[in-house]
């Protein structure tokens, strides 16, 4: 990875950036115009049989494992309908933020992340409305609810 002072994709801006409408993503309308999952599935059936480089069963297992933690965590952190089960007491005391950077990017790192780093929330980042594909896997709101940014949120993990 190459570590750049300014996104490479700077010279491709030609005008103002706006918020993206989710419902626009290419997995929103692959899933509302025309049967495109099918279509990618069947596809992905010919690979595994065709036992394509990167495209065998134990290649699609790994992806469906990978997947599934990304649908469960859609659906418990984007849906947010669930209460922390354990610690709803303790708090640190006097959290700052090199602190909470440093503990962020040791506990990402020991679950797996080879890079981590805590931003600046850029609002363009956020969708401006809920997807068909997100509302799927997250239940958290209906396809075309506006996303708002609450005020609190400063910061974001990437």
């Amino acid at each position: 990875m190459k570590i750049v002072n300014e996104p490479t994709y700077t010279k491709h801006i030609t005008g103002e950036l706006k918020r993206f409408d989710d419902r626009n993503t290419g997995f929103s309308r692959g899933a509302v115009e025309g049967d495109k999952y099918t279509l990618m599935h069947d596809n992905s059936v010919l690979n595994i049989e065709k036992q394509a480089t990167g495209k065998t069963i134990l290649d699609h297992a790994t992806w469906v494992a990978g997947r599934t933690v990304d649908y469960v965590v859609r659906r418990n952190l984007l849906g947010r309908n669930i209460v922390p089960i354990y610690n709803r007491k303790y708090r640190l005391k006097h959290p700052d933020s090199a602190t909470m950077t440093k503990i962020i990017k040791e506990k990402a790192r020991w679950i797996g992340a080879d890079k981590v780093g805590v931003a600046k929330l850029n609002p363009l980042w956020i969708y401006t409305h809920w997807g068909i594909q997100n509302v799927t896997y997250s239940r958290a709101a209906e396809a075309g609810d506006p996303i708002e940014i609450p005020s609190e949120y400063k910061t974001v993990i990437v």
